[in-house]
């Protein structure tokens, strides 16, 4: 279907890696992603089962002042990822529901952005807040 590359983001870490990936002008990104059995996690703090973890987005290069990605949270009660629209416009976090997902679905989806980014980087996988991830994360992951 879709030609997935998988991420990792290792235990006690919060990236999949360093990737530097800039772009000049964009206002939206079209990705396909699996989240795998590895993405469930109990959360014994408030902050690990309060944080929305990134899956991938874009934005400038200080991307806490401007940019838009999708978020994502493992619900153990419904063993769902549920996915947000996480974005800093003007340096405010701005957090919004966008959809779930069941642990090793393939989903696509289009994300947009109300304002064009005429130079910035592309966002991939972190994992958190301030809590690391409790054991390896895999996540796969194309951009379309």
């Amino acid at each position: 279907m879709y030609g997935l590359n998988e991420l990792v983001v290792k235990k006690g870490r919060h990236y999949s890696g360093f990737r530097f990936r800039p772009f000049i002008r964009c206002k939206s990104i079209t990705v396909a992603f699996k989240f795998t059995d590895s993405c469930r996690y109990l959360g014994n703090t408030i902050q690990m089962t309060e944080q929305i973890n990134k899956l991938v987005g874009f934005g400038e290069i200080l991307h806490h002042r401007n940019s838009i990605r999708i978020g994502w949270r493992y619900d153990p009660i419904n063993d769902i990822i549920k996915l947000y629209t996480y974005e800093y416009r003007n340096g405010e976090r701005i957090i919004n529901p966008l959809d779930e997902v069941k642990i090793n679905q393939t989903k696509k989806i289009k994300l947009k952005s109300k304002k064009v980014y005429w130079f910035g980087c592309y966002r991939f996988p972190y994992f958190g807040g301030k809590a690391p991830a409790p054991h390896d994360m895999k996540i796969k992951l194309s951009f379309l």
